[in-house]
């Protein structure tokens, strides 16, 4: 990169020794000399784009492999992305992008993989590659998902699990639709998400579809029967509830789930007896029952005097 050698004859060097540098056996020697590279041309690097990002894009493949998912999106991240009116620099700037996305995902960090999600929003309007298409709206179920909005994520899972684009992946998002569905708060999109699903006929054979029935069938269900559920919930879906007591995730929208249920066969019932109902203490019956009010997941009224919850 000295200043007496012409550009295009420096590039064509530096892309001979980057190539080079990929084909090297030993990880640890690629790792150390492109991450001495690049801190050469860290001065120059809008000069010497083209290698910096060859470069870098097998520096974070590297990253990738050890694991290192933050250390490898934060290298994709530092890319210049530019995209005029070709596609083909639109398809892939949009490409890395959704990269980061995954990484960011798999890093479980949130907030970085939703800031390159609306990033990759504005490109994905401009493609007209499918793939990329189908993959950005797979990374913005995921984000849905991770962010707990499971009703709006149940919808999307869905839509994606009927796409032919999706192949083998259709079954998957038929799944993750499902066990967003469960964990969805009371209300009409649940409701319509439970109807969708059981009328589908690949619903009967997957794992937890004995769930699905009892959902559909407006049955009370025991904690102790979603052995059907174990394995299918991913590491944030299986975190505690909000509020405490202890639940999960699951646990908590079944209780919810019941005593919507309770609501249909009772005018009203006391504490005692809706915690009896639920395998609950009668002031978790109370918690939840006025906390369902108070959201208007439920129709009804808490009598304290009396220790009735009263349904509308």
């Amino acid at each position: 990169t000295h200043n007496d050698v012409d550009l295009p004859t420096s590039t064509r060097i530096l892309m001979d020794l980057i190539m080079r540098i990929q084909t090297i056996n030993d990880v640890r020697i690629s790792k150390a000399l492109a991450i001495i590279v690049l801190n050469i041309l860290e001065r120059r690097k809008m000069e010497f784009e083209e290698p910096v990002v060859v470069l870098t894009r097998h520096l974070a493949k590297i990253y990738q492999n050890e694991r290192n998912w933050e250390k490898a999106a934060a290298l994709l991240a530092a890319l210049p992305m530019s995209y005029p009116d070709r596609p083909e620099s639109v398809d892939s700037s949009l490409e890395t992008y959704l990269k980061i996305v995954r990484l960011y995902l798999t890093a479980k960090n949130i907030d970085m993989a939703s800031f390159f999600v609306l990033k990759a929003s504005v490109l994905q309007s401009l493609t007209k590659n499918e793939t990329l298409q189908i993959f950005y709206r797979f990374c913005y179920c995921r984000l849905l998902d991770f962010h707990k909005k499971f009703g709006k994520a149940a919808e999307k899972y869905y839509e994606l699990s009927h796409d032919p684009c999706m192949e083998d992946e259709r079954t998957k998002c038929l799944n993750l639709s499902m066990v967003c569905t469960y964990l969805a708060s009371i209300g009409e999109s649940r409701s319509r998400m439970l109807a969708i699903l059981s009328r589908d006929k690949r619903c009967p054979s997957l794992k937890s579809y004995s769930v699905l029935k009892e959902m559909t069938s407006e049955r009370i269900i025991r904690l102790s029967e979603l052995d059907s559920t174990e394995g299918l919930l991913e590491l944030h879906q299986q975190g505690e509830s909000p509020g405490g007591h202890g639940w999960t995730i699951l646990e908590r929208a079944i209780i919810e789930h019941n005593i919507d249920v309770a609501s249909k066969f009772y005018s009203n019932i006391t504490f005692i007896g809706l915690g009896g109902l639920l395998d609950i203490t009668p002031d978790q019956a109370e918690m939840v029952a006025g906390q369902m009010i108070s959201e208007g997941t439920l129709s009804g009224c808490i009598d304290q005097i009396d220790s009735i919850v009263l349904f509308q």
